[in-house]
């Protein structure tokens, strides 16, 4: 009796560790991966692991979708699940069209599981869709040993004594399977706690409700039989009659086509995988879902494993992803050029779409990158994710302050990123930060306009031009003279000529023109163009003086950036 309660005591243990083992999130033995092939050959694989539900792209910049593969884990915890279980099947499917399963006996991970499963070569689907459906279905069927110590659990809690005069029968049936041979009469001890699996088993479970009890059993003795093949199961078929009515405890009055073709054995089992798989699913945390296939013939029709059913898109359309330029109410395809004012979409293609919400492109592992110029690191770029706003249908808008990047060379990134893995970069967009359209600069005004706006340090239009000129008396009594210039420079910037104004602008003018040593400065008004910024060249009349002045002049803050980009054999026109 000392024996039979320290076994139970260990089993016990055994069982709950296995339980605990298999809950949480993670708790499966394997993982799937996605293997990404360098294109060029010279590179190595990228492996990026899988959740469920995952949108993955089937190519990206050099590397191109492969094959998907299952890996066992070789960590302890995953060592003990492995241990509830036989065998492992997967079954692939693709576009819902199943292709050939994959079997791995869990013998063959031992000792060490660490193995690659191939479950899918993938060369594509052959349809036109932007994406495909990839389902893998993970059945783990559990080993009749782990079964029994479930079983055990339950004889504990919940086996009921059965009759007498039903033992007695259960019994003579034992000994005429065996030839007239007690199996327990040599002393020994069976493997369950309510007194063995053959003849002398006296506790049994129950099938829902106030059914019968069951017979069918996954135990062993200790010499390795179990009772199923010697019950009399003949005797427990509904037209069996009074001859067998000290079995009818253990009789289903199930007269269904089913139940008749398949017989009380079946009935039997599937009394006993049913509760089981009942028990099991007490656990809400367990991995998969433990089911009962009565569909199954290599296991008498009636298996309990856990179900465990994973989903994937996979985007295979190029050019399913664009990026649009709005810009006073029109909507164009972005090119290499944007207006500082312009707001960027991020616009899905409508077959993809339809098919798939756009949330899915949203989300993580997807994430959306702008690289740019680091300014605290000369020659060097940083990197910034870009949050998206909703803004109708499949349209999204990037949440980023362009004037930020004024005259600067950005590129846009869709990256598909795992933790501890390299990324994918699926989609590449540069382009150029430009100010389009009417320039206008206004002397001081600018400037306070600029703070009040947080206008880029980089444009045009954040800060005035103030040269001092020489007068040039024309036609007139008064002599030449000089002149501080306050011009109000009027330009344009277009698609074709991007930086237009910063080379050549209209420039009407008042300037401050100094007088004679006995008189008082005149102001003249005048009409110019400003070159390069740092110069200006204009034509201004002082009524006060009745003359005519050239004006030419030179703002020394912009000449001096001006000259360094020529010594340094840039443009020569630094913004």
């Amino acid at each position: 009796m000392m024996r039979r309660r320290t076994m139970r005591s260990v089993c016990s243990l055994a069982v709950w560790g296995v339980l605990f083992a298999t809950a949480g999130a993670g708790a499966e033995p394997y993982e799937l991966l996605a293997v990404y092939a360098p294109v060029n050959g010279t590179a190595r694989d990228i492996e990026l692991s899988l959740a469920r539900d995952t949108l993955f792209p089937d190519g990206a910049e050099g590397y191109r979708l492969q094959r998907i593969i299952a890996r066992f884990k070789a960590d302890a915890l995953a060592a003990t699940t492995l241990s509830a279980f036989r065998k492992f099947e997967f079954r692939v499917s693709v576009n819902e069209q199943p292709r050939e399963p994959v079997t791995v006996e869990a013998r063959e991970l031992e000792p060490q599981p660490d193995r690659d499963v191939p479950l899918l070569d993938w060369t594509g689907d052959g349809q036109h869709e932007a994406r495909s459906f990839l389902k893998v279905e993970v059945r783990s069927i559990y080993t009749p040993e782990f079964l029994c110590l479930q079983e055990w659990e339950l004889l504990d809690r919940e086996g009921e004594e059965a009759p007498k005069e039903a033992l007695e029968a259960l019994r003579s049936a034992h000994l005429a399977s065996d030839g007239g041979v007690d199996a327990s009469a040599d002393g020994g001890e069976e493997s369950s706690p309510d007194g063995g699996t053959g003849a002398s088993r006296k506790k049994f479970l129950r099938a829902d409700g106030r059914r019968p009890l069951i017979l069918y059993s996954f135990c062993k003795g200790f010499s390795g039989e179990t009772p199923n093949d010697s019950q009399p199961w003949d005797a427990l078929a509904p037209e069996a009659g009074a001859a067998s009515d000290r079995l009818s405890v253990f009789r289903f009055e199930d007269r269904s086509a089913e139940a008749k073709e398949k017989g009380p054995r079946w009935q039997h089992k599937k009394a006993l995988v049913d509760r089981l798989a009942a028990r099991l699913n007490q656990f809400p945390s367990h991995f998969g879902q433990a089911t009962v296939d009565t569909s199954a013939e290599e296991y008498e029709r009636a298996l309990l494993y856990v179900r465990d059913d994973y989903r994937f898109s996979i985007l295979k359309a190029g050019g399913a992803v664009t990026l649009q330029e709005e810009s006073g109410g029109q909507v164009r395809f972005l090119a290499d050029q944007l207006d500082q004012e312009s707001q960027v979409l991020l616009a899905v293609e409508h077959n993809l779409c339809i098919n798939l919400p756009t949330e899915g492109l949203l989300k993580p592992p997807w994430f959306f990158v702008l690289e740019v110029v680091d300014k605290d690191a000369a020659g060097a770029t940083k990197r910034l994710d870009v949050q998206l706003g909703f803004r109708h249908g499949c349209t999204r808008v990037l949440a980023v302050q362009w004037k930020d990047f004024l005259d600067q060379q950005v590129t846009f990134r869709i990256v598909f990123r795992h933790p501890g893995a390299e990324e994918l970069v699926i989609y590449r967009h540069t382009f150029h930060i430009y100010n389009f359209g009417l320039i206008t600069i206004l002397p001081v005004a600018s400037e306070v306009l600029s703070a009040v706006t947080k206008a880029s340090a980089k444009d045009i239009e954040s800060s005035s031009v103030i040269p001092v000129s020489l007068a040039l008396s024309v036609g007139g009594e008064r002599s030449n003279s000089f002149a501080v210039t306050f011009p109000f420079i009027l330009g344009v910037n277009t698609r074709s000529a991007p930086q237009l104004a910063e080379y050549i602008a209209l420039a009407p003018s008042v300037s401050l023109i100094a007088g004679d040593s006995d008189k008082a400065p005149h102001v003249a008004v005048g009409i110019g163009l400003n070159l390069a910024r740092a110069f200006h060249f204009g034509y201004a009349w002082a009524p006060d003086a009745s003359s005519d002045y050239v004006l030419i002049g030179v703002s020394i803050p912009e000449l001096m950036p001006l000259l360094s980009g020529i010594v340094g054999g840039g443009s020569g026109v630094v913004p």
